[in-house]
């Protein structure tokens, strides 16, 4: 049996109004020691430089309330000192209202250093159980992975949203055993905020890794998994293939990577999922599913996850949209299927059939029906049922499928959604945009005023009807939206 850690912070982040960010860059050199896995532990110090705020507001693990979260079999953060200036500050707990566990530091000075052991035993929380998503951590004998689970971090901006995207430069450092591996991320890398900190997955322990090759392209690519009983090596050629096809895509729709590297780990496990993460992200399917067989339903539909997950390395965690919740899970849920069906491995019936099932998903959700999309509860709520998560990944699918189909039509089908994408990103990676940074951005790239369009299918709280997402769906398919340029 083997042994082996794997962590990551996942894609459910909380956000309501951009925030005013501190001018000041903070820089923080953060380290990872990993000693010896058989005792489910990590050290972690955090030395902090360029603290303007004498009272520090240190985030507690896990950071999100939203995230399917595993349980922790005891105390989570163990021992955690801070000094500044050669004394050691007191560090009095919190509990928020929403359950989060907070530090509060005060007299801190210009310097400050963090240092605590995070104990990473875990099972499966009740969220977990409640929603239909799982990760390793719900398997020790594969890998533990703790999901938002890592760090402890001060908060620099006016709330979580300024937490996140508060300017900064992150430098972080992996120390090992001689005898462990570590996957995903370079030994050391360097973020320019939170979120993207926040969002880094990575393995240590006994992994096989298959590289991607990318014509052309300056990032490296891997499938990383547990070995043959995860993937047979037919069906790791397949997954290589399918990765290679669909990173490629996300090059040319972005025009750019936020990270040097972008790796896949995958794993079997009750039904097809996924989570996005900075420098790998995850996708999981059933043992009984043969990836060889392109003709099987399922590994299509597993195909289309592994591509929705890619898109997320740069929605939200390169491109974040602070003021529209729906962007993280509607544009990505569009992009994924469109990228995958133009990288080959979804054809014409599978497009055709995307929205079969739209007006079952959407309508009847009776609690929802006074919900817009740009309800910024939704960043509360969106992992809280089945009923908020189709209002994004369902009903905001369908309104990046019109957007799309609107750009298109305005301009006889000569600029699209895609030069709106290659535009944010070029202005905007490696942070965040607003309402207004994105209308702006569409009218630059296309000449279309869209304000009427939010107006209609992002700001009030009807659905698009089934017989527009229908229409919408025939002409996207007659514009040639899911097919390679």
């Amino acid at each position: 049996m083997r042994r082996a850690l794997l962590h990551g912070a996942g894609g459910c982040l909380l956000a309501s109004l951009l925030v005013s960010l501190a001018v000041a860059a903070p820089r923080m050199k953060v380290k990872v020691v990993v000693d010896d896995l058989a005792t489910s532990e990590l050290r972690v110090s955090i030395r902090i430089e360029g603290n303007e705020d004498s009272t520090l507001r240190l985030r507690g693990v896990p950071t999100y309330v939203d995230n399917p979260l595993a349980e922790a079999r005891g105390e989570v953060v163990r021992d955690l000192g801070v000094w500044s200036g050669g004394d050691s500050l007191v560090a009095r707990p919190e509990q928020a209202e929403d359950g989060e566990s907070l530090w509060i530091v005060r007299g801190a000075g210009d310097e400050v250093l963090i240092q605590y052991t995070l104990h990473v035993d875990y099972v499966a929380g009740e969220k977990a159980r409640n929603y239909p998503i799982h990760i390793p951590a719900m398997d020790p004998t594969r890998a533990w992975l703790t999901g938002n689970h890592v760090f402890v971090t001060p908060g620099f901006g006016a709330d979580r949203v300024g937490d996140l995207l508060t300017p900064l430069q992150i430098d972080l450092s992996f120390s090992l055993a001689d005898s462990l591996e570590l996957f995903g991320p370079p030994s050391s890398v360097r973020f320019e905020n939170l979120l993207q900190l926040l969002s880094l997955q990575f393995g240590v322990g006994e992994f096989e890794l298959t590289q991607v090759e990318l014509e052309g392209s300056q990032i490296s690519a891997a499938v990383i998994s547990n070995g043959p009983e995860e993937l047979r090596p037919a069906e790791a050629k397949v997954l290589v293939s399918a990765v290679s096809g669909m990173l490629g895509q996300c090059l040319d729709l972005f025009g750019g990577a936020p990270f040097p590297a972008v790796n896949l780990y995958t794993f079997r496990s009750n039904g097809i999922g996924g989570l996005e993460g900075a420098f790998a992200c995850q996708a999981y399917l059933p043992p009984s599913v043969d990836l060889t067989d392109r003709r099987a339903e399922k590994v299509r539909t597993f195909l289309a996850v592994v591509c929705h997950e890619l898109v997320h390395t740069w929605i939200p965690i390169g491109l974040f949209a602070v003021e529209d919740p729906w962007f993280k899970e509607g544009v990505t849920s569009y992009y994924g299927f469109v990228l995958t069906a133009r990288a080959g491995w979804i054809g014409p019936a599978e497009t055709d059939r995307l929205f079969s099932g739209y007006g079952d998903q959407v309508f009847g959700e009776v609690e929802l029906e006074a919900v817009s999309l740009s309800d910024p509860r939704i960043w509360y709520e969106e992992y809280s049922s089945e009923s908020w998560r189709r209002l994004t990944y369902d009903r905001g699918h369908a309104v990046a499928l019109l957007l799309d189909v609107h750009l298109r039509s305005e301009t006889s089908n000569r600029k699209c959604l895609d030069d709106v994408m290659r535009l944010l990103y070029a202005n905007h990676a490696g942070g965040s945009f607003t309402r207004g940074d994105l209308l702006a951005s569409i009218e630059a790239a296309t000449g279309v005023d869209s304000r009427g369009f939010f107006a209609r299918y992002v700001d009030q709280t009807a659905a698009p009807t089934v017989r527009e997402v229908d229409e919408a769906q025939r002409r996207a398919i007659k514009f040639g939206a899911y097919e390679r340029e």
